[in-house]
């Protein structure tokens, strides 16, 4: 008798264990896939450029970007952050993005002897899409 009753013992303990193990991999599954990948940076070309007292970003592929795209001009170590929407021509606005052909031209003053970069961030995906060392 006491043989039967450890074989039930045995069964119910390996469904016990394998509805545990299945309810794990359910709740597992379910929060593992309904985590959103992050976005990918666009695919840009785009050609920074220095000239007098300028710096020029020109956009000349890829995906359009948005107005408020950031732009940072480092100078011997000194950052300012810009705004592409501040420095577009209205009619490259009309349209609510930056692409193709249009231009960003940023006034900064004297650059002479002095260390330029500049790295353009895109904002809908919080990724650095250029970063350039400039020099005259």
């Amino acid at each position: 008798m006491k043989r039967a009753d450890k074989a039930v013992s045995e069964t119910v303990g390996t469904l016990l264990l394998l509805g545990i193990s299945i309810s794990l991999f359910s709740v597992l599954y379910v929060s593992v896939g309904t985590i959103y990948p992050a976005s990918s940076s666009p695919c840009v070309n785009l050609i920074c450029s220095l000239n007098d007292s300028n710096i020029t970003i020109e956009h000349r592929g890829g995906k359009d970007l948005d107005l408020q795209t950031k732009f940072i001009v480092t100078i011997n170590g000194t950052a300012q952050t810009y705004v592409v929407n501040d420095y577009l021509t209205s009619k490259s606005k009309e349209n609510n993005v930056w692409n193709i052909g249009e231009r960003v031209v940023c006034p900064i003053g004297s650059t002479i002897n002095k260390v330029v970069s500049v790295s353009v961030i895109d904002i809908r995906s919080n990724s650095i899409i250029v970063m350039a060392d400039l020099q005259k």
